[in-house]
């Protein structure tokens, strides 16, 4: 599968991004006359257009585990990773914000 990756500035976001997502987020996923938005949604297409190797596990319950799990992982540090990125961009960021993600990510 022949693929082009994209750097997006989260802060200074390209007009298409929102053409192409009405919530102007990325990741993104352009194939022919299909465009994908939410990273999941993009995963499951890939799994199924491109079956091996799979990218989910064949069982159900072993799906459902790793659904799960990248559920949690979505909530749990992405929150932590757009606290930095705010930061980031507003700066560098202060001793007290960097301990108080430190003190976040491994409560």
């Amino acid at each position: 599968m022949d693929f082009e990756i994209r750097d997006v500035d989260l802060f200074a976001k390209p007009e298409d991004i929102a053409l192409m997502n009405p919530y102007n987020e990325v990741p993104i996923l352009v194939e022919r006359d299909l465009i994908l938005y939410e990273s999941h949604i993009i995963n499951e297409y890939i799994d199924e257009r491109f079956p091996h190797p799979q990218l989910m596990p064949g069982d159900p319950v072993a799906r459902a585990r790793v659904r799960l799990f990248l559920f949690n992982f979505e909530k749990e540090l992405f929150a932590h990773v757009n606290v930095l990125e705010s930061a980031r961009h507003q700066g560098a960021p202060t001793s007290s914000s960097r301990r108080r993600a430190r003190r976040s990510a491994t409560a």
